[in-house]
């Protein structure tokens, strides 16, 4: 995985997601707490050679202040463009800083782009139940 001039080297828990139409493989890590004020953000990384090399589409998460962590990646392969496919979903927790009384929280974002930006869709925390 390439450095990337502003965030650094990738860090750790990468996850993939392949787009069937396009044949892109999307992948999701943390950044190097190092270059990103001192708590990791989610860089994403494009393949268009099957996995053999890996280019950097940007970060995610460079909002929030709390390092975000575990993230998860998928990508819509319905079929249909008018039902998304192609569209990316990226997911990760937001860790809430020690010092803050504030659950963690599950953070979610879409790109309909092939990554080239991403849309905040929400945040909730990560104990809630649905039941």
């Amino acid at each position: 995985v390439p450095d990337d001039p502003i965030w650094g080297p990738a860090f750790g828990d990468p996850v993939l997601a392949r787009d069937n139409s396009s044949g892109r493989i999307y992948m999701a890590t943390q950044s190097h707490p190092a270059y990103s004020g001192g708590r990791s953000k989610i860089r994403i990384l494009v393949s268009t050679d099957d996995g053999n090399t890996f280019s950097s589409l940007g970060v995610i998460g460079s909002d929030v202040q709390e390092t975000c962590d575990v993230p998860s990646i998928t990508v819509d392969n319905t079929g249909s463009t008018a039902q998304g496919q192609g569209t990316i979903y990226v997911a990760f927790t937001q860790r809430s800083l020690p010092s803050q009384l504030r659950s963690d929280r599950i953070r979610l974002y879409r790109s309909i782009n092939q990554g080239a930006s991403f849309q905040f869709l929400g945040a909730f925390a990560a104990d809630d139940d649905p039941n």
